[in-house]
């Protein structure tokens, strides 16, 4: 019938709107040169433009200006994946990013006022929930970093990431 037609053009027309989101997310800008705040900034602006949501955004005083470009490229995509995250499950609201410098760590949060999780996603190898995230816990672990997930239900969702200056510059050592 010419519903049933229309509910599936519909549902393509979604899927196709969503699977362009997700390619153009895929490419990542030239980042060389640029710095922590840049970058994470860069990210934020564009998931409020791909998405119409807002974003509070916090970058705050005497973040490092010169970072790997492995370390770089791992902060915007924690960026894209915590407020695509946040978007999806949490639709978009309250989502924040904040960087700061605690002591001799960079720490990185993004945080939603959605839902939050029952439970953290701690999902065998042959699942899919969650692969995004536990492809982030490993991007970030590689890099001597550590990943955390605060949530609760009802509570919103907040990942928090952590790198020491000290296993920065280590790593920078390591990045000829």
């Amino acid at each position: 019938s010419a519903e049933e037609f229309a509910a599936v053009e519909t549902a393509l027309r979604d899927a196709l709107k969503e699977i362009r989101g997700m390619s153009s997310g895929l490419s990542l800008p030239n980042m060389e040169g640029s710095t922590v705040a840049q970058v994470i900034e860069y990210a934020v602006r564009n998931h409020e433009r791909r998405t119409r949501s807002r974003v509070a955004l916090d970058l705050g005083p005497e973040l490092p200006k010169h970072v790997p470009k492995l370390l770089l490229t791992c902060l915007y995509r924690a960026v894209q994946e915590g407020l695509n995250n946040a978007f999806r499950h949490a639709d978009g609201k309250d989502q924040a990013v904040r960087t700061r410098v605690d002591g001799d760590q960079l720490v990185l949060e993004i945080a939603d006022g959605g839902p939050g999780i029952s439970e953290q996603p701690a999902a065998p190898a042959d699942d899919t929930k969650g692969l995004g995230l536990k492809g982030l816990s490993d991007r970030v672990e590689s890099l001597d970093g550590r990943f955390e997930i605060v949530s609760s239900p009802g509570a919103g969702t907040k990942l928090r990431i952590r790198f020491d200056k000290s296993a920065l510059e280590r790593f920078d050592e390591r990045e000829v």
